[in-house]
């Protein structure tokens, strides 16, 4: 029978040859090398594109003994805080002509070390991690063990043959809460993340540190322990309300929620519940997220900078690949927060007492 021939495959001389230069040129396109000029880069990038060319990746992972790839590793991908991390690291990552795999762990351990044990198995270049526990598991030790670079994110992991970036959101509770003292708020509530998570308890450390710099008294009963969802910054927002009434305490006149989920969470209870922010309650968030730019009133934050966060971490693991992978002691990168002040926490008029508000606005429920 007869029939067309196969196409012929297209490699790395027939590239080099049909843009007039060299093989080691050609290669330094492919794998992303810094030292091609801009013009030669394109001149070749457009005879890759004119020939269809694929690189094989497989051949080249053999050659090289990487795999052109990191594995990011975070507890909620829907969190817009992770998301915004991962996104960056994508972006860095392309530059530097590595893909990245994406897992999500739900804060579970089980699935953590199984995203890790799956990582090493396909042989990733590099692990960003945010773990679910503070304590080395037995897979990020694996990982350690075969030299694969880890950055450990956002959370502290003690283990020093291991990079880490961290933000100081404990300076940033600190600053929220001298900021409404500032503005006269003396009741400041705060609904907290899992106290196991080393960036719940910094935060919670923070919000303590404020209110004794202020001269207030630290209130176990204004503390309200949420897990960073949305259900339970809707859950302790409403208990918070409930419990003042329950005590014929005068309630919150200030609200701090330890992430953007639970801000969000808690905004839902006080816009149903009529709360006026900021005349009744000022209301400070502890991440910006694009709903907190465009909500009415705008709510204040504590802004982390999580795009530098996944730069950084791609930096960190190039470098180390460049190294040779070598271990030994980590570094430790800290990265400042900054208040955005919005109209969640201007100065307003007194008026009546918060809990006479809720009433009024129940009583016109029921009628």
């Amino acid at each position: 029978m007869g029939g067309a021939p196969p196409p012929k495959e297209v490699g790395i001389r027939l590239i080099a040859a049909a843009a007039s230069v060299s093989i080691a040129t050609v290669s330094r396109v492919v794998n992303g090398h810094p030292s091609v000029s801009a013009e030669m880069r394109e001149r070749v990038q457009a005879t890759i594109a004119s020939l269809s060319y694929r690189p094989n990746i497989v051949a080249r992972s053999l050659r090289t003994r990487q795999s052109g790839s990191f594995g990011v590793i975070v507890p909620n991908i829907s969190n817009e805080h992770f998301t915004d991390i991962v996104r960056a690291i994508q972006d860095a990552a392309e530059l530097q002509g590595f893909t990245t795999l994406i897992l999500n762990t739900d804060n579970s351990l089980e699935r953590e070390e199984a995203a890790i044990r799956s990582l090493i198995a396909r042989q990733v270049d590099g692990i960003a991690l945010v773990s679910a526990d503070p304590a080395t598991s037995a897979a990020l030790r694996e990982a350690i063990a075969l030299a694969i670079p880890v950055v450990a994110m956002d959370r502290r992991i003690e283990e020093p043959g291991i990079d880490q970036i961290t933000i100081n959101t404990r300076q940033g509770t600190r600053e929220a809460v001298l900021h409404m003292a500032a503005q006269g708020r003396r009741r400041i509530a705060f609904i907290a993340g899992p106290q196991h998570l080393w960036t719940a308890a910094e935060k919670r450390a923070g919000y303590r540190e404020g209110l004794k710099m202020a001269g207030l008294p630290y209130d176990a009963a204004l503390v309200f322990p949420g897990d960073y969802s949305f259900a339970s910054g809707e859950r302790q927002a409403t208990e918070m309300l409930d419990a003042a009434d329950r005590a014929g305490l005068p309630p919150p006149d200030a609200l701090i929620a330890a992430n953007n989920l639970m801000a969000f969470g808690a905004m839902r209870t006080l816009l149903r519940e009529e709360i006026a922010i900021p005349r009744d309650l000022a209301f400070f968030g502890l991440d910006d997220t694009i709903w907190t730019q465009v909500v009415k009133p705008g709510i204040s934050v504590v802004s982390q900078p999580t795009a530098e966060m996944g730069r950084e971490t791609v930096r960190l693991l190039t470098r180390r690949i460049a190294n040779g992978r070598r271990t030994g002691a980590g570094e430790r990168i800290v990265l400042q927060t900054s208040l955005v002040l919005r109209e969640s926490t201007e100065a307003e008029p007194a008026r009546p007492p918060l809990a006479a508000a809720r009433r009024k606005a129940r009583q016109k429920t029921v009628s």
